[in-house]
């Protein structure tokens, strides 16, 4: 079997689109309860949203690539965790769940409002990363 190195480009970007993407998911999610703390009197701290990130699922993309599927979600969960209105279920909790068919149950199990799911894909020298908030 050959093996062919990664290239950096790949996985910087595999990181600054994850970073992105759980900046994003924690301006989403923290936004409607910064809007209703501001439309009190007295403002109230809300209780945080508990939110898990799961293992994404590898879709075509090849076998050497496959950690990204274990450190992308990792590292989104990591940076959710410094959003004050999140409380992020420890990510090594999701990794433990059998392999998850139902992301919502998952949720359910690690009493989470919200579930973060993703999808790693390999298009030619392209690499996506597709995620849903559920």
């Amino acid at each position: 079997m050959i093996r062919r190195a990664v290239p950096a480009v790949v996985v910087v970007a595999a990181g600054v689109a994850a970073l992105v993407a759980a900046l994003a998911v924690g301006g989403i999610l923290s936004r409607g309860s910064s809007e209703n703390a501001s439309r009190r009197a007295e403002p109230e701290a809300p209780p945080p949203r508990p939110i898990a990130v799961l293992p994404f699922a590898n879709l075509g993309a090849p076998e050497r690539l496959g950690y990204l599927t274990v450190a992308l979600p990792d590292s989104i969960a990591t940076t959710l965790s410094r959003v004050p209105a999140l409380a992020v279920r420890p990510f090594a909790r999701s990794r433990a769940l059998p392999a998850v068919d139902d992301p919502r149950a998952a949720g359910r199990e690690l009493r989470a409002a919200v579930v973060l799911t993703g999808v790693l894909m390999l298009e030619g020298q392209r690499l996506t990363l597709a995620l849903e908030a559920l």
